[in-house]
């Protein structure tokens, strides 16, 4: 249990951005350890919160401000920066945290830079398509912005090697900020045999699956970022095509965009003369992932860009095997035929013939699946990613001293 607050701090971090499953398992442990967490613009996760974990954290609203229609847009985009900007300098006097946990980098975030003294020690974590996507295709304005939070963080976090050299790139002006690899672990009890057998024999019921029909599970988002029409059409030249299945994750916090992204995929499926060969897992609860992944015989993710994948820790875990795509994000973590299985990220029929290797010989897989699963109970556990987050907020407390000092400089 750490010591509590020594000075007028009233939380130790305060969590800004992306609000996912990943964040929620964070925040839940640091309950669980004793810390005091707090949310910023995030109902539906203090939500899940109480309801997936059993804990529960303070929210806090800080909304954007939006003028009337009224304004031309011109005088709008004038306005309602430095209106947003106050609104935020009193939100954080308000909640007063130890430290800010800015995840997934947005253009927004820089106003985090912009009110002074009243803000807090800041550790940034990159994920992949907020530098690779929004800083990348976004204007100049959007991509300066978004350097400017690296440029102001004490802390900078990412889950590969290959994501901390970019944000080197966009923060050269910063040379005292700390640069720390951490990945997003997970519960690895969770996702044990004995565990997840019986719901992996209901998720096939569920989609109406046969017992013996070969599972090819793409267990990203449907969006397009995560190529999952390069997952169709891999799947489209395998073997497991004339009697196996095609299972799609739908993860339900998008229903409208989900659904048009679900529509893209059965057109394509209707395209390639597989439509009757593919499912959509509609959304569940963290708990039912195991299931889901030990009914897969094999797990594909064809990514052009990405981090270290929780996703991979996970089906590794659940010893399912992994066929994903050669990246240099993956370097130094995911090993060709120790981890996982890699492939050229734009080449279907090498991903395919290794799909197809590995349904025809399971047995030979085995070790590989036995080695990846003590490998994430090294590495990849949520106990790891705790305690690295931790070390990121103390280091970025010392680093702003005398500006914030707490329990968790100590």
């Amino acid at each position: 249990m750490p010591k509590r607050f020594e000075n007028e701090a009233a939380y130790d971090v305060l969590f800004v951005g992306e609000q996912t499953s990943l964040v929620m398992r964070l925040v839940a442990a640091l309950v669980r350890e004793g810390y005091r967490p707090a949310i910023l613009n995030g109902p539906a996760l203090v939500e899940k919160l109480h309801l997936e974990c059993g804990v529960d954290a303070d929210h806090f609203a800080c909304p954007p401000v939006q003028l009337p229609g009224r304004y031309k847009a011109p005088v709008i985009r004038t306005l309602e920066w430095p209106m947003q900007r106050s609104r935020l300098r009193n939100a954080i006097r308000r909640i007063n945290p130890a430290v800010i946990h800015v995840n997934y980098i947005k253009a927004e975030h820089s106003l985090l830079t912009e009110i002074g003294a009243d803000c807090r020690p800041i550790v940034s974590t990159v994920w992949g398509t907020d530098l690779h996507h929004d800083a990348a295709d976004g204007d100049r304005t959007q991509r300066r912005r978004i350097a400017k939070v690296l440029q102001h963080s004490e802390v900078i976090t990412a889950d590969s090697l290959e994501l901390l050299d970019c944000a080197r790139e966009l923060a050269p002006q910063k040379t005292d900020v700390q640069f720390k690899l951490v990945l997003w672990g997970i519960d690895v009890d969770a996702f044990s045999r004995a565990a997840a057998d019986d719901s992996a024999r209901q998720w096939r019921q569920r989609l109406d699956i046969p017992a013996d029909a070969p599972v090819v599970l793409a267990p990203r988002r449907m969006d397009p970022r995560y190529n999952p029409e390069r997952v169709l059409k891999t799947f489209a030249k395998t073997q497991a095509a004339r009697n196996g299945f095609c299972v799609f994750k739908v993860f339900g916090d998008n229903p409208r965009i989900e659904r048009r992204q679900q529509d893209m995929l059965s057109a394509l499926a209707q395209k390639l003369g597989i439509a009757d060969r593919v499912r959509f897992a509609p959304a569940c609860a963290y708990g039912d992932l195991p299931g889901l992944y030990r009914m897969a015989d094999v797990a594909c993710m064809l990514l052009s860009h990405d981090g270290t994948p929780t996703t991979a820790f996970e089906l590794m875990a659940a010893r399912t095997p992994l066929v994903m795509s050669d990246v240099p994000d993956y370097e130094g973590m995911i090993v060709d035929g120790e981890h996982a299985w890699l492939a050229p990220p734009a080449d279907s029929d090498a991903a395919a013939a290794v799909i197809d290797r590995i349904l025809a010989e399971p047995r030979d897989v085995q070790p590989q699946l036995e080695r990846a699963r003590t490998w994430v109970l090294k590495h990849a556990t949520i106990d790891a990613t705790v305690d690295n987050f931790l070390a990121a907020y103390r280091q970025a407390c010392r680093a702003s001293s005398p500006r914030s000092v707490t329990n968790l400089a100590e």
